[in-house]
Parts: C-alpha cells; structure tokens; sequence
C-alpha cells in the first residue's frame, strides 16, 4: 500500500514537471512569434496561421478568435474589460485633448 503511494506521488511529480516543461516551451514559442510579428513592416499569413488557430462569428455578427497558445485565449476571456479600458482611455485623451 505504501509503495502505491509513493508511485503515484511520484506520477504526479513527473506530470507535473512535464506540464510545467511544456508551459515553458509555449511561452518561449510564443515570445519569439510575437517579437518576430511585431518587426514585420506587412502582416504575413504564415504568422496570423501560426497564431491563429480559427475565428468563429455568430448570428450576432460576434466575432470570436481561439488562438494557438493559451496565453492569448485569455484576451477572448477578458474582451469585455480591454473594451471598457480603451473606452475610458479614449475618454480621457479627449478630455485633455
């Protein structure tokens, strides 16, 4: 029963640091694509594929992009409050404008 336990412990520990690895691989992957994205003078297919896993729209004309990587999923997640924050940001420079 004890030697179970430790099997699985260390299961867990290995999926663990496999996770851990793959996420690290991502985030570098990702940093490099962006970085190389943002030094193009033109937007080059190849890029917005590797990028861009699909865009769906609905019958409400909502338009929803799923990335490649997780990290940027997290901007459909929160589009609502980058709205909201460029709203107000708009706001502000017309009133000081």
């Amino acid at each position: 029963m004890k030697q179970k336990e430790e099997l699985e412990q260390k299961l867990i520990g290995t999926e663990e640091k496999i996770s851990s690895k793959n996420k690290t691989k991502e985030k570098k992957e990702l940093d490099e694509l962006i970085e190389k994205f943002l030094k193009l003078e033109q937007i080059d297919k190849i890029y917005l594929y590797r990028l861009i896993n699909k865009i769906e729209i609905d019958k409400d004309k909502n338009v929803y992009i799923y990335f490649n990587f997780s990290k940027l999923n997290s901007i459909n997640e929160n589009l609502d409050e980058f709205i909201k924050i460029e709203e107000l940001l708009n706001e502000q420079i017309q009133k000081t404008g």
